[in-house]
């Protein structure tokens, strides 16, 4: 934690802040400090809302802050600020400077926001669009959830036991 903090202390670039703040919450969440990882989380985001109407956000920026808005998402339960975690990995899909894994590891980013966020059809086709970039099993895994939470029971089975 004293890194980061010096960290933090001699770095105001918001890319770094961004990073180096998220860091702290993820100690914090892993310490089973929730309290103190939401408190960062909301930092952070609120730091990144206040700066972004003068500074757009770039590419990493726009990945490290959908991946910190899904986390304090997900902790907190809060389906909108999931959504909006989904906003910025479709944003990112727009971007033209993806290699066919980055798009695969962006469409699972966008899965797991809607997964978190109960929206199991939109968590299904971005887990699939993800393995037809040629994503990994465990994305197959996530469709099977996916179509579980859906009631679509024997297509579950199906996708992990073809």
């Amino acid at each position: 934690m004293e890194i980061l903090d010096r960290i933090l202390e001699l770095d105001d670039d918001r890319k770094n802040q961004l990073q180096y703040r998220g860091a702290k919450a993820v100690q914090y969440f892993m310490i089973a400090d929730t309290q103190t990882a939401e408190q960062q989380l909301g930092e952070i985001i609120g730091f990144v809302r206040q700066t972004e109407a003068d500074e757009r956000l770039d590419g990493y920026e726009k990945h490290l802050y959908g991946g910190l808005l899904q986390l304090l998402g997900s902790m907190k339960r809060d389906k909108s600020m999931l959504k909006e975690s989904a906003l910025q990995f479709h944003a990112l899909l727009l971007e033209d400077r993806w290699p066919q894994s980055g798009r695969a590891a962006i469409q699972r980013e966008l899965g797991d926001s809607y997964r978190y966020a109960d929206e199991w059809n939109q968590a299904e086709m971005a887990y699939r669009q993800a393995i037809a970039l040629g994503g990994s099993d465990l994305d197959k895994v996530h469709v099977a959830g996916c179509l579980l939470y859906s009631k679509q029971i024997d297509a579950a089975a199906t996708e992990i036991d073809p």
